[in-house]
């Protein structure tokens, strides 16, 4: 199970540590899942990559421990007691389901299918991975649209104007004295219905404590959602001058 993005494999910046009380996975939180557990099986062979960024599993040894790394990573399975967990489904659909098309009763049929599974008596790759087969091929679009694995949902998201998000942007460039200057532009902003998303953008832009910062903001969106695979050849901090070549690159190689 992964993702299809723009130019290749789709990959995270950045690893989020652990936290004391489960929160919905971010968009970030969840593609780190897919692609590291993709580095660390896949171990180079692209043609075995490509057919997990379409979600296409098969019952071979590779295959059932990057489905068991997964399902792990996404808190469907608990390693330690061996058992499949739907606990967190649902709360994860309601913090992102504006950016989907996907029903909640889908995603609870989902949910119950997966604690149905309940304990399986050997946490082996190929076991877990027979027992899940059948749910994986039954749910996968409810899967990919209740953990991003449709690139439209991501780029609604990254898109929105969630003053959660927007400030998120900024943090990725190591901006973290904004969040005030965020809400006042967001919230001071006078918009129309029609023309929302395009409103809120001019004021940002225009706003003097964040128009200068808008550029390596959105420079820095492009670089994420275009080439995740930067960041698994070169897992470094944020550069802005680094940004702004893979921009131009971008630009271009469409012609721009």
């Amino acid at each position: 199970m992964n993702i299809i993005g723009i130019s290749g494999l789709i990959i995270v910046a950045y690893f989020s540590g652990a936290c004391s009380a489960w929160k919905p996975l971010s968009p970030e939180e969840t593609l780190f899942t897919y692609t590291r557990c993709m580095e660390d099986i896949a171990a180079g062979d692209l043609e075995l990559a490509k057919k997990w960024m379409i979600w296409q599993v098969e019952e071979d040894p590779k295959t059932a421990c990057y489905v068991k790394c997964v399902v792990v990573g996404l808190g469907l399975f608990d390693n330690s007691s061996k058992t499949f967990k739907g606990d967190h489904i649902l709360e994860q659909y309601e913090k992102y389901k504006q950016y989907t098309s996907q029903d909640e009763a889908g995603v609870k049929e989902f949910q119950k299918a997966v604690q149905d599974l309940k304990i399986v008596r050997s946490s082996n790759c190929l076991t877990l991975l027979k027992r899940y087969l059948p749910v994986h091929a039954k749910f996968t679009d409810v899967e990919q649209n209740v953990f991003f694995g449709k690139k439209e949902i991501t780029d609604k998201i990254y898109s929105s104007d969630d003053p959660a998000e927007v400030k998120r942007d900024f943090h990725m460039i190591n901006v973290a004295d904004k969040d005030a200057a965020v809400d006042n532009a967001l919230n001071n902003c006078k918009v129309k219905e029609a023309t929302k998303a395009t409103d809120y953008n001019d004021c940002l832009w225009k706003d003097p404590n964040l128009k200068d910062l808008m550029m390596p903001v959105f420079d820095y969106r492009e670089v994420r959602s275009e080439s995740y695979l930067h960041y698994i050849l070169n897992p470094e901090p944020y550069d802005v001058a680094k940004v702004k070549e893979k921009v131009k690159k971008y630009d271009k190689d469409a012609g721009c």
